[in-house]
């Protein structure tokens, strides 16, 4: 047993004297990371690539050291989160610690809201030249909602008026109704409201809360920053990126109503070159119902009866309305460094609803309404000056869907849009400009623009530029003009801007105070249904009289129609067309004296004789 011991206790001496030997033969590396604008320590992630070998920056100093690497030549990642992932290449010697310090440039992922992002050009938050806010990860996840819009309800001017488990209408500057696109709603540089229609369907939009990064709230008229028709604020849902957030992610909710919702979210960084990621959701309710005793909801209850074989029976039973709510998204994107500059990203996804919404022309049933995209999205940035080009399609299919005791909604309409933007900073000096084209192709097949149906394309044309100039540390001047051209105005816009900031206290940092000051005119075409409608939206009981919703793209007319001069004090009437598509072309309309009375107060302005004569 004596023998045995001693004999394991030389072993062990031997081993140890071994292990010393090769690690003496071994080297590290060691230095500090800091800020590459004004010198911080950070408490980067470091790594040596294609190994689990790594530690993390002392957040005092910004020092680190990695030890036990074998003689050769490594490649050190340095990562953390706002800032830009850095590579850089060291050669360790056998028994010495090489010497590496990295200095990381802030990028757009950092979710404090320090940086914004115009067009794709970085700017810091302080000096953005008009009210925005900045809302990050965190406050992002810890507020759980039906969608991650919902999180926007306890922002300063943002108008939220809900009109069902899933859809909230959503405005920064008041003046809300039932199928709102006043606000500029953008995922990740991509217009996100519904093709041609301009609605922002928020609850079936691809920014899922497992994969936002963080969204941008802009207050205000900017169309000179951000595009023709930003006219009334902006919000933008930036995704996360993939190389920098991978992993598995799964969220499970539900509450009253019967919801129920499951989230998921994969990426994988397959190489320093490529990444990808796929993003899903499924969520069903059961959405309320309408209450015929309820002198509010009774009104609806009726109209949707209306046309049924059994009026009372069916109002009885509350109507027609499906309050089955369900939605299914699933998103995927490709991410290609093409340089050490550059990236390529493809994107695409599809959403479907089935679900009642409110619309301008009534309750609408949105049955297996889908909504496709397409982007692929170009960037590249090195020696002081950017480039980025990106082309969308947005695209519609109303499957069956229908206004309630009205007509089958067909929508396969489509949007494309192509963007160029270079921009270019001199010291704390930046200019920047682009142009964009956007084509929109309604397709209703008549049953919502009529007989506008074969002409009612717009093709709009824009070009911009922006420059800042910064007088001094503390004060800079903002200058931007934007142009835009479409084809049914036929006219050229200018929306200008000028604006101011000026920083009081310490410059970026904790106690920084900016007081801004600007000027500028937003120009906003009218959407497709304000240029186009044409559709039956009800017909009044026991007549041949409908109600008809009508663009003005074309104006409006005045015909003479025998038939109501029969009953009616004039045969002077609006009319509106039924296509011929749709059955035979008849008049329909309002009475000459019916208008003029809604246009003129009765005595102050009675019908010229002329008019009455035409």
């Amino acid at each position: 047993m004596k023998l045995a011991t001693t004999i394991l206790f030389a072993l062990a001496l031997t081993s140890t004297s071994f292990v010393n030997e090769a690690l003496g033969q071994r080297g590290g590396v060691s230095g500090t990371v800091t800020d590459a604008t004004d010198g911080e320590p950070l408490p980067a992630n470091v790594t040596i690539v294609g190994t689990i070998t790594g530690t993390q920056a002392d957040p005092i100093t910004g020092a680190y050291t990695i030890s036990g690497l074998e003689a050769g030549t490594y490649s050190v990642e340095f990562s953390l989160l706002g800032y830009v992932t850095q590579a850089l290449p060291v050669t360790v010697a056998a028994g010495q610690t090489a010497t590496l310090d990295a200095q990381l440039t802030e990028t757009v992922l950092d979710v404090g809201g320090e940086v914004t992002v115009v067009g794709n050009k970085v700017v810091k938050r302080e000096d953005f030249p008009m009210p925005m806010e900045t809302i990050g990860t965190e406050e992002i996840l810890s507020d759980i909602t039906t969608s991650s819009s919902g999180v926007l309800r306890k922002k300063a001017g943002v108008d939220m008026q809900c009109t069902g488990v899933d859809r909230c209408e959503t405005v920064l500057r008041g003046f809300n109704n039932a199928f709102s696109g006043a606000t500029y709603v953008l995922t990740d540089y991509r217009q996100a409201a519904v093709a041609s229609l301009g609605v922002n369907l928020l609850s079936i939009a691809p920014a899922l809360t497992l994969d936002l990064d963080r969204i941008e709230v802009v207050r205000g008229p900017a169309s000179a920053l951000y595009g023709a028709g930003v006219d009334a604020g902006v919000i933008h849902f930036f995704s996360k990126d993939p190389f920098s957030h991978p992993g598995t992610s799964i969220s499970v909710s539900g509450g009253e109503q019967s919801y129920f919702s499951v989230e998921a979210r994969h990426a994988n960084k397959v190489s320093d070159r490529f990444a990808y990621k796929i993003t899903g959701i499924y969520g069903q309710a059961d959405d309320w119902e309408l209450d015929p005793s309820d002198p509010a909801d009774s009104v609806f209850v009726e109209q949707d009866c209306a046309a049924e074989d059994d009026p009372a029976a069916c109002f009885a039973a509350g109507g027609l309305r499906n309050t089955d709510y369900d939605k299914l998204n699933v998103n995927g994107t490709v991410q290609v460094k093409t340089g050490d500059n550059s990236e390529l990203v493809l994107a695409g996804g599809l959403s479907r609803l089935n679900s009642t919404v409110l619309s301008g022309i009534g309750t609408l049933q949105a049955s297996d309404y889908q909504y496709t995209y397409g982007q692929v999205r170009f960037q590249t940035r090195a020696n002081n000056q950017g480039f980025f080009a990106q082309a969308y399609l947005n695209k519609n299919d109303a499957g069956d869907s229908f206004v309630y005791a009205g007509p089958t909604v067909v929508d396969n309409s489509s949007l494309f849009n192509v963007q160029l933007q270079y921009d270019r900073s001199f010291g704390p000096h930046s200019i920047v400009g682009g142009v964009d084209v956007e084509l929109t192709r309604p397709d209703t097949e008549g049953r919502i623009n009529g007989r506008n149906e074969d002409r009612d394309n717009t093709d709009e044309y824009g070009a911009y530029m922006q420059g800042q100039y910064e007088v001094s540390n503390r004060f800079a001047l903002t200058g931007a003009l934007r142009g835009d051209y479409d084809s049914v105005t036929e006219e050229f816009r200018i929306s200008p801007r000028a604006a101011t900031t000026l920083h009081i206290g310490p410059r970026n940092r904790e106690g920084t105070h900016t007081v801004r000051g600007s000027f500028n005119i937003a120009f906003s075409s009218p959407g497709t249904n304000s240029n186009f409608l044409d559709i039956v939206a009800g017909q009044i009981p026991g007549t041949n009289i409908q109600v008809r919703g009508k663009g003005s793209a074309f104006g409006h007319e005045w015909r003479r129609n025998s038939q109501f001069g029969t009953f009616a004090p004039t045969d002077l009437v609006a009319t509106s067309l039924l296509p011929s598509s749709l059955g035979e072309e008849r008049p329909q309309g309002v009475f000459l004296e019916e208008m003029w009375g809604l246009v003129y107060t009765a005595g102050i302005a009675p019908i010229p004789p002329e008019v009455l004569a035409a």
